[in-house]
């Protein structure tokens, strides 16, 4: 058996075929309590790179989908089984969720080199779902020419019983994950414990971009009416060890989890289950300097910019790509899906799309602009540059007249101490909130 045979078989991290994508996890069983954590910590050293490690490759093209809520194929609670002006139609006119989906990427000239799903793959943990979902993200990926290591899936709480057994708890997400991924990555493991079900999916070979999927899930307890979703310090470790693979790489790095960071603004839903532990992980997230993090689980689709400590990161929701009625009609939450082009690292653009059902199509999504700017990165400094080795002009720095042609309209306001939460409206009194600064061109 080869290195890389080995590798694929028992290691925590492995090389896969065609640009050594890494992903670290645990693939032996791990015991519970401080043994299981002891065992786990000890095994985070990484396996070397089989190239020499690159700066992220511009632009890239990210599909973000979440809240697919797969379930019984012949009952209600998906939107593209039983409530779908679609089904009332001959069956050679149905385009369903992947047809329509893969028309309009093609329509858009969308072509994915990512794809992130954080959550809710199922619907209230029902078995009947799991074909379904598998088979949903095999043809998506065979459609639009993406290896399936290209795509990373996390656990939302729909995917997840609230049984105490461990073993039970994560099962249908681990058959959905060993069903899709096959032997390209280590079988899922269901006894891992909660608070140590971090993954890491290095991209460094052919794209510069690492991903860390957190588990929001991991204290959802009905006997303690724990509804809300949390990543506590117990992940946060254990995250660091596994970043260290990555250290001085200089890769873009992406953060998923199900649950909210923020509470959405300006929205008619109400009960958004924010992250118990919301601001300490949006700290942390700066701290590691992690440029985006993508979310669902509400299935409203938003985007927030937080500077924390001279570093912006980028926070987007997802709107619901399938779920029935029950999850949208109250709110009147349309379907959607959105796409992020990266496209440099420090701006991308949120491309926003929603479902149509009377034209059975994508279209722009309303409701604020269909395409909306993003920022990420060093902030803008008081001399009025952006710190960083990007930039020829400026003694490696950013202008701000270079900024103003990345961030289009923003506006800041003030959100705590040493934080601030952007908006689109006005580059002037973002550059003004960020540094003190106004800039005479403006």
């Amino acid at each position: 058996m080869s290195d890389v045979d080995r590798a694929l078989h028992g290691t925590r991290t492995v090389a896969i075929a065609g640009g050594c994508h890494l992903v670290q996890r645990s693939s032996a069983t791990v015991p519970s309590g401080a043994a299981g954590e002891a065992a786990a910590r000890n095994s985070t050293q990484a396996m070397p790179t089989m190239t020499a490690p690159s700066l992220p490759r511009f632009p890239l093209t990210l599909l973000h989908l979440t809240d697919l809520h797969f379930g019984d194929p012949a009952g209600k609670g998906h939107y593209w089984n039983t409530e779908s002006p679609d089904l009332q139609l001959a069956i050679h006119n149905q385009r369903g969720l992947l047809k329509s989906m893969i028309r309009d990427l093609r329509t858009q000239k969308l072509e994915p080199d990512l794809v992130f799903v954080t959550g809710d793959l199922l619907d209230k943990a029902d078995p009947r779902g799991i074909p379904l979902a598998i088979n949903f993200l095999a043809e998506l990926t065979d459609q639009i020419e993406l290896p399936r290591t290209r795509v990373v899936l996390i656990p939302g709480n729909h995917d997840v019983s609230r049984d105490p057994d461990l073993t039970k708890k994560y099962a249908a997400f681990g058959d959905i994950w060993t069903g899709f991924y096959g032997s390209l990555l280590p079988s899922f493991n269901p006894a891992t414990p909660a608070h140590l079900r971090v993954e890491r999916f290095d991209y460094t070979s052919d794209l510069g971009v690492e991903v860390v999927g957190f588990n929001s899930c991991e204290e959802l307890d009905d006997s303690t009416n724990q509804e809300h979703g949390s990543v506590k310090t117990g992940q946060r470790d254990r995250a660091e060890d596994l970043l260290m693979a990555s250290e001085g790489k200089n890769l873009f790095r992406i953060a998923l989890m199900h649950h909210h960071l923020e509470r959405p603004e300006g929205s008619i839903r109400h009960d958004y289950s924010v992250m118990d532990d919301a601001a300490a992980m949006i700290e942390w997230l700066a701290s590691h300097r992690f440029q985006l993090a993508l979310h669902g689980h509400q299935h409203v689709d938003w985007d927030s910019i937080r500077i924390v400590d001279g570093w912006t990161i980028a926070i987007v929701a997802g709107a619901s790509a399938g779920v029935a009625n029950y999850g949208r009609v109250e709110w009147n939450l349309p379907l959607g899906y959105q796409v992020i082009v990266l496209d440099e690292a420090t701006s991308g653009r949120r491309i926003r799309r929603e479902y149509n059902p009377q034209r059975r199509e994508w279209t722009a999504a309303g409701r604020g602009a269909a395409e909306k700017m993003l920022r990420f990165g060093p902030e803008l400094t008081r001399a009025g540059f952006v710190k960083g080795p990007e930039s020829a002009d400026g003694g490696g720095d950013i202008s701000i007249e270079r900024a103003k042609s990345r961030t289009g309209g923003l506006r800041a306001h003030a959100a705590g101490p040493g934080n601030v939460t952007l908006k689109h409206i006005d580059v002037e009194r973002d550059i003004i909130a960020s540094t003190g600064v106004r800039d005479p061109k403006a």
